[in-house]
């Protein structure tokens, strides 16, 4: 009796493994989404430039107003560039990417942006937005009903200080300063529908991150109804602001210093590590009580052969 339990050992350790999770199916319904397909993500940057001007000579105002990337194409990265002289000395050059990727469990959405200028006098002005944003819709469902675990993270390192600039409101402290500025702001979150009655409910689980709070976990009841289904949306939007123009005054223009700004890991003007919101959705169900019954049962043979085995011997 030991030897047999000792070798049905690893199937219990491996059932109870398998067990204790439900299976998540992903990409389950084709056609769940507003656009057509299991997974949709869009790739933007409404921003990548801004106004720049000098009061000696002519106006320059070069705004880069972005791309959407083609529905679907989950590999694409969307890359705005905006390089020019604004003047004989005075330059930038500004880069902002977006993309993202799949997860065994969920979605990561990726940003970047980096910005560099130079020869900035005291005539010259700038006032510099860069906004890539990455959001994605994925469905899944469930092979049983519990609990599922909801998480959310934002990594990636920023090379960029700040300086006379307030996170929550997107603009300077003191109006009469040049600013220094980003804001990072996530959104995952998992939606219930139904495929004969739309969305089940308007309310729903959500994990909202920032430049402060860098990750999150929440829990959510799912169901294997077959009629029910699940959408993990997720989005990452990145902000950053620059202006040497004192706002108000009469072109009144701080000097800076030569500055490259950082957000992601760049090298040779590509982004090799991203700023990324991973988010995924796991779910634990209790061991299946067949399996528990057939444990038990075991359990009682053991002891039952070793009171045999005393009242045997006795």
């Amino acid at each position: 009796m030991k030897k047999l339990l000792l070798r049905m050992t690893p199937l219990f350790l491996i059932l109870i493994a398998t067990g204790a999770h439900a299976a998540l199916i992903w990409d389950s319904i084709d056609s769940a989404l507003p656009k057509g397909g299991a997974t949709q993500v869009t790739y933007e940057i409404p921003y990548n430039g801004g106004e720049f001007f000098n009061w000696d000579t002519p106006f320059y105002l070069d705004s880069f107003r972005g791309n959407i990337a083609a529905i679907n194409n989950i590999s694409s990265q969307l890359v705005g560039m905006n390089q020019k002289n604004y003047t004989s000395d005075a330059k930038a050059s500004l880069t902002s990417i977006a993309g993202g990727s799949t997860l065994e469990n969920g979605f990561s959405n990726t940003l970047g942006s980096t910005l560099n200028y130079s020869d900035f006098d005291e005539t010259d002005a700038m006032m510099i937005r860069q906004q890539p944003i990455s959001s994605s819709f994925r469905n899944f469902t469930t092979t049983a009903d519990g609990t599922a675990t909801i998480e959310a993270e934002i990594s990636g390192a920023t090379d960029f200080f700040m300086e006379n600039f307030d996170v929550t409101t997107g603009q300077a402290i003191n109006p009469m300063a040049p600013y220094f500025g980003f804001t990072i702001a996530s959104t995952t979150e998992v939606i219930s529908f139904s495929k004969t009655q739309g969305q089940v409910s308007a309310t729903f689980q959500s994990i909202k991150l920032d430049n402060v709070t860098q990750a999150g976990t929440i829990s959510m009841e799912l169901s294997s109804d077959p009629d029910i289904y699940y959408v993990l949306r997720t989005s990452l939007t990145l902000n950053t602001y620059i202006s040497n123009e004192i706002l108000g005054s009469d072109g009144t223009v701080i000097p800076l210093a030569d500055q490259t700004f950082n957000i992601g890991e760049w090298i040779n003007s590509e982004c090799t590590t991203p700023l990324a919101l991973s988010s995924s959705v796991t779910m634990a169900t209790p061991i299946p009580g067949s399996l528990l019954l057939l444990i038990s049962g075991m359990g009682g043979m053991v002891t039952f052969n070793r009171r045999l085995r005393k009242t045997t011997g006795s």
